[in-house]
């Protein structure tokens, strides 16, 4: 529960600073997807039961900033962390290449997702060229932002603080 409460707080952490600051920073007309990258970091080193509390909150949160499909980040989120975590039992993770790829894996989930949902309903005015070239360009910004992310969500995770118990 601890650890849980944790990574709910950074979440939220990383969903304000998403909303507030990376929302002003735009790399080739492309935003780097902060949560995503969080999400993937946490999918790695949580159980399913602590990822399931921590990402349906901030899914739903960033899904009320989000203002055409209610639900799109949440099952997004849900689905990706599901995979990352179902993967990363057979890997050995202590190589920054596996959250790399796994990034990549979640970058392609998302893409996905959005078009099967956003395509039908008219919402989405690219052809698919663009959204190709979209995809590499936030694919190649998870990246470099999982290198600076990953590490710390690690040092976070294995710190002698959230292996104690709280005492109220």
């Amino acid at each position: 529960m601890k650890r849980g409460i944790t990574f709910i707080l950074l979440g939220l952490l990383c969903l304000i600073l998403q909303n507030t600051i990376f929302m002003n920073f735009s790399i080739l007309g492309v935003k780097v997807d902060l949560l995503l990258v969080y999400i993937v970091s946490i999918s790695m080193f949580l159980d399913k039961m602590e990822l399931i509390f921590v990402v349906i909150p901030i899914g739903i949160l960033k899904d009320a900033f989000f203002p055409y499909v209610f639900g799109i980040n949440t099952l997004t989120y849900l689905i990706v962390s599901y995979f990352v975590n179902l993967i990363e039992g057979k890997i050995y993770k202590d190589t920054i290449i596996i959250p790399v790829l796994f990034i990549g894996l979640a970058t392609i989930i998302k893409f996905l997702i959005f078009i099967c949902f956003m395509y039908p309903t008219g919402m989405l005015s690219f052809s698919f060229g663009n959204i190709i070239i979209l995809f590499v360009k936030e694919l190649v910004l998870n990246v470099l932002m999982i290198l600076f992310v990953y590490n710390r969500i690690r040092r976070i995770v294995t710190s002698e603080k959230l292996k104690k118990d709280w005492k109220f």
